[in-house]
């Protein structure tokens, strides 16, 4: 390894550069830098750090869709249920509920204004 003796001035720009500094005299103030004998070591660059990988998502799992018995949706539907607790006793969200008996009701009103 080859060191080479640089100005104190120096010092600042190398270190602002990325380069490796040694101080042979224990430095407590910035006043301390200008007697300071300062060396650079030029032929070994500071290591580059290596970018953080992060770990591997493992697949998601398939979802596969949940069979709704609609029959039985109508049938708690006719009844009155409401839609949050024919979701719970089927199993799916309530979302799933309110969509298949919003598209039932606009088939049904779609049919009978077609058949007058």
């Amino acid at each position: 390894m080859k060191i080479k003796q640089i100005p104190a001035g120096d010092v600042i720009a190398q270190l602002k550069a990325g380069a490796r500094v040694l101080v042979a005299k224990e430095l407590n103030t910035l006043d301390d830098l200008q007697g300071a004998q300062v060396f650079l070591i030029a032929e070994q660059p500071a290591p580059a750090k290596e970018p953080v990988r992060e770990p591997e998502k493992e697949p998601a799992e398939k979802r596969t869709a949940k069979r709704i018995d609609y029959a039985k949706v109508d049938q708690l539907h006719a009844d009155g249920i409401p839609n949050k607790l024919i979701a719970k006793e089927l199993g799916c969200s309530e979302w799933s509920i309110a969509q298949y008996i919003q598209k039932k009701r606009a088939k049904d009103v779609k049919g009978v204004t077609e058949g007058n």
